[in-house]
């Protein structure tokens, strides 16, 4: 069976205002203090395994601020959902998905990694095809709109020697990012503590890719 219509097209317009990405991540920071890893949490599927209990902080967080009256979303937040490309075929399944109101094309997808493992940065991981990557090609995530998010897990807490070790990568990576030679990982307007990058993906669209380093253990001096 196939499927016909027109797929999405590519937005001229990001995909939420400057207040909206600023709530997203007003939340995302809220919810990651109500995160727990204990020491032991094992390796396997620890990606996952944190995605699932951050997500589950984010919306008892974003319940508790709407049930008592202090503030109110234009947002919802999904967590390892099917991306599609609009003919039918999935293209991956997002660690976090930040919908806005009814119109599902209206979508902000954030990507997970972990960082600063045991023996390596797995900065090229957050980098490579599975990580930013998967914003390039506009047909994968990110497909009609003009930004994204990567989050990453940063597991010794360091969170400036992650940073680093993303912006020396993210040079080395710089024309399969659609970068520019003066572009960089640069702080954003959008919130304290976040970061973005701007690219030009293979369709030919700019794109923008905010950068969240959360701290999975404080990071001792």
């Amino acid at each position: 069976m196939s499927i016909s219509g027109v797929p999405p097209t590519e937005f001229t317009r990001p995909v939420a205002d400057s207040q909206s990405l600023k709530e997203i991540y007003d939340l995302l920071f809220d919810g990651w203090k109500m995160v727990i890893i204990e020491p032991n949490m094992p390796s396997k599927n620890l990606e996952n395994n944190i995605t699932w209990r951050f997500y589950d902080a984010i919306v008892a967080e974003k319940s508790r601020f709407i049930d008592d009256g202090t503030r109110q979303y234009c947002f919802s937040f999904h967590s390892g959902e099917g991306v599609t490309d609009g003919k039918g075929n999935q293209t991956g399944i997002a660690d976090m998905i930040v919908q806005f109101g009814t119109d599902e094309r209206n979508r902000f997808i954030i990507e997970a990694k972990l960082l600063n493992k045991q023996r390596a940065s797995n900065a090229g991981a957050y980098v490579g095809k599975d990580g930013m990557g998967r914003f390039m090609s506009g047909k994968k995530y990110g497909i009609g709109v003009s930004e994204g998010g990567m989050m990453g897990y940063v597991l010794d807490g360091n969170t400036a020697k992650a940073r680093k070790s993303v912006t020396d990568k993210i040079e080395t990576e710089r024309q399969t990012l659609g970068m520019s030679p003066a572009e960089t990982l640069k702080n954003s307007t959008v919130h304290d503590d976040v970061y973005e990058t701007s690219h030009v993906r293979q369709t030919g669209t700019p794109f923008t890719i905010y950068h969240l380093f959360l701290p999975v253990v404080p990071h001792q001096n």
